[in-house]
């Protein structure tokens, strides 16, 4: 989520920040995260990038190089601070230009800095870029998306994708439509099991804006593709940083996936293979799932199977980082993400929505219970399964969080399920995506925007019990991803992630 700050008169956007672990040391900027610094075009003093050195001795320090003359006076000589100034910006126009953070046999952290021309006020509007989605990896080729969003009057004079493999120092340039909205480029002449890095890129009034880089790696000759969603035919997933396919993100190690097929008699669309239960991302830092991502289908998933309460570990993730056992505590009781009774096909498939990788403590007195403001939500989610498949992502929020209605969580460490050191959710969410039909019979990947519906409902864990599901509890898959640093329905190009209707919902 983007943070604004206002200090002095000019203006300067620290844009991206990134993270790359190469290793036994981790250079991580804290702060700025996703923010962005308003300040004047004349020289600006004191200001300051956050880190920590993840692995490295106490008090070491990195060291800073600015790409452009124009930051001065850089000082590290405070561990895990970088300070510098800004000199007066004479151009008439924007310029850009990175800040690397160093340190021995470490992969540098970058942070881009744009600075604004004089007479741009702090609250003009700024061009926002998301990260890249890459689909349709093959040996020497691959799809982009980004999306690109901009509402000043300025004019946006070019707009596309830059690509860089590992050990390159060029990049390749890739021009889409030099317009706000989608950017979508398919590209080839890669070369076969490279990893590369791409970003999306927009130039505003003669300044460059990126989104942050997404890692992907080509397929080998023969051999299997590897890039940021599981399987592109799966339209619920979000995006998954696992190139390697270990089950551990490549960007951010505390993260883990599972992806579960049904241990039942279901099978897929093609009856070629067992049907898809749920995916998983678990944090080992939080010991709570991040997110659930599974499709819902009656005449597939839903049957006469009783409830199992087959409580257990995930046997797809560190059995360590999970609960250890089904025991409750912090006023809390055992939240499913993806529900038992939406999966009651099987007792086999039932007993895997048991797993405690699908699990959450969720607050037994208002929340998770009858009449509870989660419940409800869930019945509501239930009315919207359709004759074609509704896809869902069901989240977990662990930052301070403040709903429309006024209600504030907090985070905090609770006991739960034998652990000591559970993160408490401040808020819960589900992303949805259905056609708006219901029953057009098409898979949603061939369906126009105008064909489709999407939305994300959040609601903060401190709601009131009786709460019903409102156009309050309402913002955009978009708005959702800015929340949460991933990016969902990526399978699905055409999904309309910036806009809702709440009537679109009945509501």
């Amino acid at each position: 989520m983007k943070r604004f700050f206002t200090l002095c008169a000019a203006a300067l956007v620290l844009l991206s920040c990134e993270k790359k672990d190469d290793g036994n040391v981790v250079i991580e900027v804290t702060d700025p995260k996703d923010a962005a610094f308003t300040v004047a075009a004349e020289a600006a003093e004191g200001f300051e990038i956050r880190y920590t050195l993840k692995g490295a001795p106490q008090d070491a320090r990195v060291e800073a190089f600015a790409e452009m003359d124009w930051i001065v006076d850089t000082d590290t000589s405070v561990a895990g601070v970088v300070r510098f100034d800004i000199a007066a910006n004479a151009t008439g126009g924007e310029r850009s230009g990175d800040i690397l953070l160093l340190y021995p046999d470490t992969e540098a952290a970058r942070v881009t800095v744009t600075q604004l021309p004089e007479g741009v006020e702090p609250d003009d509007p700024l061009p926002t870029l998301t990260a890249t989605t890459v689909t349709d990896v093959t040996t020497s080729g691959a799809t982009f998306t980004a999306t690109l969003t901009y509402e000043g009057s300025k004019a946006i004079t070019e707009a596309g994708f830059s690509y860089t493999a590992t050990g390159e120092t060029s990049p390749t340039t890739f021009k889409t439509e030099a317009a706000a909205g989608e950017l979508k480029a398919t590209v080839s002449g890669l070369r076969a099991a490279t990893t590369y890095f791409v970003e999306a890129y927009a130039v505003v009034d003669g300044a460059t804006y990126k989104g942050k880089l997404t890692e992907f790696r080509t397929m080998s000759d023969g051999g299997t593709g590897t890039g940021n969603v599981y399987r592109t035919g799966w339209a619920e997933l979000p995006v998954e940083y696992d190139a390697d396919g270990n089950g551990i993100d490549d960007n951010d190690a505390t993260l883990y996936y599972a992806h579960h097929l049904c241990d039942g008699p279901e099978k897929n669309a093609q009856n070629s293979g067992s049907a898809r239960n749920y995916t998983v991302c678990f944090s080992a830092e939080h010991h709570c799932p991040v997110w659930v991502a599974a499709p819902r289908h009656r005449d597939l998933y839903e049957g006469s199977a009783d409830r199992t309460d087959a409580y257990k570990s995930d046997p797809m993730i560190p059995s360590g980082i999970q609960y250890y056992s089904k025991s409750t505590g912090g006023g809390c009781n055992k939240g499913h993400m993806l529900g038992s009774a939406e999966r009651t096909s099987s007792s086999a498939t039932n007993r895997q929505v048991f797993y405690y990788s699908n699990i959450a403590p969720q607050y037994s007195s208002s929340f998770n219970t009858g009449g509870g403001a989660w419940n409800n939500l869930e019945d509501y989610v239930d009315g919207l399964v359709c004759a074609d498949t509704l896809y869902m992502v069901i989240g977990c929020y662990f930052d301070k969080y403040t709903d429309k209605r006024g209600n504030t969580a907090n985070p905090s460490k609770i006991e739960f399920g034998g652990r000591d050191d559970v993160s408490c959710p401040t808020m819960f969410y589900y992303a949805l995506l259905r056609t708006k039909s219901g029953r057009s019979g098409k898979n949603v990947r061939d369906c126009s925007a105008s064909e489709l519906q999407c939305v994300a409902f959040v609601k903060c864990h401190k709601a009131k019990k009786g709460d019903k599901p409102s156009s309050q509890d309402m913002i955009s898959i978009s708005e959702l991803e800015k929340l949460t640093g991933f990016t969902y329905f990526p399978n699905v190009p055409n999904a309309p992630k910036d806009t809702y209707s709440p009537s679109d919902w009945d509501l």
